[in-house]
């Protein structure tokens, strides 16, 4: 299933890189529950690799890498607006 990430969505993911240094994928903490990991640095590795996901699949697809909204970017809003 393609991401499909709306510029918001990048954008949130984006400061979650600028927060913390991101752990690489094959860390193991990113995989251990009971782990003393450092919740910025884990964030900060997911936004990475959504981000590199979105960007091969929308190349791939041959879209652009930022569309307006998406249907889940519209819902998020619609549940944070209340």
């Amino acid at each position: 299933m393609a991401l499909n990430l709306s510029a918001e969505e990048r954008k949130y993911f984006e400061e979650c890189l600028k927060k913390a240094e991101p752990y690489q994928e094959d860390d193991p903490i990113l995989n251990t529950f009971d782990a003393d990991s450092d919740l910025s640095r884990s964030m900060a590795a997911w936004a990475k690799m959504l981000l590199e996901r979105d960007r091969r699949e929308k190349e791939a697809a041959g879209r652009t890498l930022e569309p307006e909204s998406t249907l889940e970017s519209e819902r998020r809003k619609a549940v944070q607006d209340g």
